[in-house]
């Protein structure tokens, strides 16, 4: 182990600390060269980094992979039995795209949670389990209450969305498009 640690030492060129006077006053009482105390720090930030993203790459993959595949599957089943678990897997989606929302806007906040990923891997599961199906008690409370109530407004505004014609839109832009440039080449 020490010859791991000196070697990793030398090769990091982490023995140049050794030679400085003020570090190895500091360190001698403790028996530990300057250089192995740079190795430790320099480990434990890289660790912590590491494992910061590697716990953010597993809160996506319990959220977005495992959901995303047994949709998937649902969505190839070609009996009628799944229509419920189809629904389910909207709601679940519905769910998980508030979250996604929700970090996007207040990420900054979340970030200074002690423990965030692990709870939000824990909350995926939970909304996911089939003891639990959280995202039905999710979807029930908060989805399908802001949808009953504001569904006729979201209507209302998506109605001159909902009635447009690409075809008409095109035509009309290549024909003013058209336009233009014969009146650029004219003048």
């Amino acid at each position: 182990m020490i010859n791991l640690v000196e070697g990793l030492c030398y090769r990091l060129k982490l023995e140049k600390l050794d030679k400085i006077a003020f570090l190895n006053n500091l360190t001698s009482r403790f028996g530990i060269r300057p250089s192995s105390i740079a190795l430790a720090i320099i480990s434990f930030i890289t660790f912590n980094i590491l494992m910061e993203n590697g716990i953010r790459w597993l809160a996506s993959a319990v959220g977005f992979l495992y959901p995303a595949y047994l949709t998937a599957k649902v969505a190839r089943s070609k009996n009628d039995e799944n229509e419920e678990e189809g629904k389910f897997w909207i709601k679940y989606w519905l769910v998980y795209g508030l979250v996604y929302i929700t970090e996007i806007f207040f990420m900054r906040f979340l970030s200074m949670i002690p423990y965030y990923y692990i709870i939000k891997i824990a909350f995926f599961l939970w909304l996911y389990y089939p003891e639990t199906q959280g995202a039905s008690i999710v979807y029930e409370k908060t989805v399908k209450a802001f949808f009953t109530a504001y569904e006729p407004k979201i209507d209302a505004k998506l109605a001159p969305i909902q009635r447009f014609d690409s075809t008409e839109f095109l035509k009309n832009t290549i024909k003013n498009i058209t336009i233009n440039t014969m009146q650029a080449i004219r003048a």
